[in-house]
């Protein structure tokens, strides 16, 4: 049998792992030389590539069964505490079933006296929490009876809501009556006219009758009060397209 050199590609570090298996492979494949031989060369190298990447697999499994290995220890602990919170409740449920008047009984101590609102929310918990009561229809008594001072609450901010609005609304028309009817003191119609732009005193007022300038307007057709109690009529300053100050002439 002829002598054929093995490969360098074969004997390095990467085919190391596989040339024992392999060797007997390649001695059989090359005892005729020739192509015959590389042949076999070409299949070995071609195994060996094979089980390289196999052993890396097998590696990487490995890598990942050490990793859950060492999970498991944590995982068990979170299933003990969530058995034990389930085993607490089921409990509670159970107890529930068989003495509920504790239960009701703080139930009527937490809403003695409370808020409609806090009644609501202590009701609600409690038809949720204890649906086996015999007490439910009680605490749904007490939770319609805390929804309707609840609504009635409403009403009465609505109606006085709006009564505000309407003393307000009257107000407001009192004002523009007693401006409309030269009854203002300058320090009344600085605040109605203050801060107003052209354009809402035109829509108030109308346009000018005249203007001392571009940003002063002068409206002989309204009156006002000086501090002397004198009449004057109205004129209009202002600064930055806005009234800033009113006076009389």
């Amino acid at each position: 049998m002829s002598s054929h050199p093995l490969p360098a590609k074969l004997c390095s570090f990467k085919y190391g792992r596989a040339l024992p298996a392999l060797a007997a492979l390649f001695l059989a494949g090359c005892g005729g030389g020739g192509s015959a031989g590389d042949d076999s060369v070409n299949k070995i190298i071609e195994l060996s590539e094979q089980t390289t990447t196999l052993n890396q697999q097998v590696d990487q499994l490995e890598k990942q069964k050490r990793q859950l290995t060492a999970q498991l220890p944590l995982l068990q602990k979170k299933l003990e505490a969530s058995q034990e919170k389930l085993d607490n409740l089921q409990g509670e449920l159970q107890a529930l079933g068989s003495g509920p008047g504790a239960s009701f009984a703080q139930f009527n101590e937490s809403v003695e006296g409370a808020p409609p609102e806090m009644v609501i929310i202590m009701s609600r918990r409690f038809v949720r929490d204890y649906p086996l009561s015999p007490n439910l229809e009680q605490v749904r008594a007490k939770l319609a009876d805390a929804q309707q001072q609840l609504d009635a609450q409403a009403v009465q901010q609505q109606q006085e809501e709006a009564q505000r609005e309407a003393e307000l609304a009257a107000q407001r028309r009192a004002r523009v009556e007693k401006f409309k009817n030269g009854q203002m003191n300058t320090t009344e119609l600085k605040a109605l006219l203050r801060g107003k732009s052209q354009p809402e005193i035109i829509e108030f007022m109308g346009q000018p009758r005249s203007k001392a300038r571009r940003d002063v307007w002068n409206y002989p057709n309204y009156e006002g009060i000086s501090s002397t109690g004198k009449k004057g009529r109205v004129r209009v300053f202002f600064s930055g397209g806005r009234v800033n100050s009113v006076g009389l002439y």
